[in-house]
């Protein structure tokens, strides 16, 4: 086994130096500018022309050229590797490439609600950029759990108006979105407001106003450890519209030539818009160690005895990260709704990422060379997505199914996000760096009948950036904030959860002190 292991790590060590050494034909970076000022060059000094030298430029099937301007020469493939050999390095642009998009991206990374454990909080980011389906899958999961505590307490009021009777034990129906706050915070699922009520009346001994008290000023004091950013975040988002506007817009930006290389990695990563929203509104609590001590006082002082065990087992900080202490991993979403719910969840959770996915490939896919070697970049990305959350769902299924600890399976999971981030942002960045973008990638060759080069695509460029970029990204961001407004105030599967976090509620369940009459 230890000799399989050897071997497999020479042969990759071997294939990397064997790719980068023999730069495959796919692979660039190609420095189109730099090409186009030689080629101009040559045909200016009179070292070639296209009557002497008519092979050199690429030709229509009756044998006329496509173009006999000196400043837009056209040429084959084999002609471009020939000729601008020397050009094939990294563009000086490249930092500037970089910048259009890494920036706003890593804004916006960092503007996501992290759950506050430390320094554990950072291998969220690798979740996160490992598997967005599924860390979208995590927050609507959260959202439906939530709004099963309030659907319960609106037809605990809907029936009880129809038979015209008091609330049961006394029970009202901001005591019902108390229980579900209390319930958020001990991560239960597949539990009902009334039912978890009913154990508590009968199990802790306690009278009903004393219980119905006790539950009021638990759920207080954790509505009032709950944070969230979204001020923070729509800031960000903001600053994120900004900066690819700068880069649509020469106008504004100052760029002549915005290219789809350069908007493509940024719309590509624009799931993280829904996300950062929607996390900063589903927050969480400053502090996991004061909402632990709230937590297991009441459910000691309510004598639920097994949930008092498993939430102690589960609330340690060491554990937050594999129990479900932060927002892109519950393991438990699998199997706290139903099969119907389930398929529901994860067709909406995948709606961001294909949708980044087709204004991606719609901006790279703009004259003069529509189809190119990273639009099967982004498909590879698209498919790295899907086929993690594919990995999640399996792990996670084996550890259920065979006990496998519950840490073991997180930090698998882990490992596989961790890899895939990796592999996804080094690609976008070696693609700002003209990676993918070499003379066989940019001869249109899937789209024409002469695959050429264009070594001077400006006026294309301008085109695109005056029409095609503007619609398509418009029309990207205006689908984005659409989906998360639907979720948020038009999906009555997800609204309802953010009742129980009613802000009057924390009024209504402040204790007020005795008060002692001096003699």
């Amino acid at each position: 086994m230890k000799m399989r292991k050897l071997f497999f790590l020479a042969s990759s060590i071997f294939l990397i130096n064997v790719v980068v050494a023999s730069r495959p034909w796919w692979l660039g970076p190609f420095d189109l500018s730099s090409a186009y000022n030689r080629t101009t060059q040559l045909l200016s000094n009179g070292t070639i022309s296209f009557e002497k030298n008519a092979t050199l430029f690429s030709q229509f099937p009756n044998g006329t050229l496509i173009s006999d301007d000196i400043y837009s020469p056209v040429i084959p493939p084999w002609v471009c590797d020939d000729l601008c050999a020397a050009d094939y390095h990294v563009p000086s642009d490249s930092v500037q490439r970089l910048v259009t998009w890494l920036i706003p991206v890593m804004l916006l990374v960092t503007n996501v609600y992290y759950s506050e454990i430390g320094w554990m909080t950072y291998l969220a980011v690798f979740r996160l950029l490992g598997d967005p389906i599924d860390s979208m899958w995590c927050l609507l999961s959260i959202l439906y759990t939530w709004n099963s505590y309030a659907a319960d307490s609106k037809r605990r009021r809907q029936s009880r108006d129809s038979n015209d009777s008091k609330p049961e034990h006394g029970l009202s129906e901001s005591g019902k979105r108390d229980i579900g706050v209390i319930l958020a915070g001990l991560r239960c699922s597949r539990i009902t407001s009334s039912s978890v009520y009913d154990e508590w009346v009968q199990g802790s001994g306690l009278q009903v106003a004393r219980l119905n008290l006790r539950i009021r000023t638990t759920a207080t004091r954790i509505r009032e450890c709950r944070t969230h950013g979204l001020l923070r975040a729509t800031a960000a988002v903001l600053l994120y519209f900004w900066q690819v506007v700068t880069a649509l817009v020469p106008d504004i930006g100052g760029d002549a030539q915005p290219s789809g290389g350069m908007i493509a990695p940024a719309v590509i990563l624009g799931w993280l818009l829904p996300i950062i929203l929607l996390s900063n509104a589903v927050g969480g609590f400053n502090s996991s160690r004061a909402i632990r001590q709230i937590l297991l006082k009441f459910l000691i002082e309510v004598r639920d005895h097994p949930r008092s065990t498993e939430f102690e087992k589960i609330s340690d900080v060491q554990s937050l990260l594999w129990t479900g202490g932060i927002l892109f991993y519950q393991p438990e979403k699998f199997y706290s709704a139903g099969l119907k719910a389930q398929i529901i969840l994860f067709t909406i959770s995948t709606v961001p990422v294909f949708m980044a996915f087709g204004v991606a490939f719609a901006v790279l896919y703009t004259p003069p060379t529509f189809l190119t070697c990273r639009h099967f970049l982004i498909l590879f990305i698209l498919i790295g997505w899907l086929f993690s959350t594919g990995i999640t769902f399996a792990v996670s299924e084996i550890s259920r199914r065979y006990s496998v600890r519950p840490k073991l399976a997180f930090y698998g999971i882990l490992a596989k996000d961790i890899v895939l981030t990796t592999v996804i942002v080094g690609l976008l960045i070696a693609t700002s760096c003209d990676f993918f973008t070499s003379c066989w990638c940019l001869s249109a060759r899937w789209n024409v009948d002469v695959p050429r080069v264009y070594l001077n695509p400006l006026k294309d460029y301008a085109a695109n950036s005056g029409k095609y970029y503007p619609i398509s990204v418009s029309v990207y961001f205006g689908a984005q904030i659409a989906f998360i407004t639907a979720i948020r105030f038009g999906w009555n599967d997800m609204r309802g959860g953010f009742r129980i976090w009613r802000e009057n509620e924390k009024a209504l369940g402040t204790e007020k002190p005795e008060r002692r009459h001096s003699v």
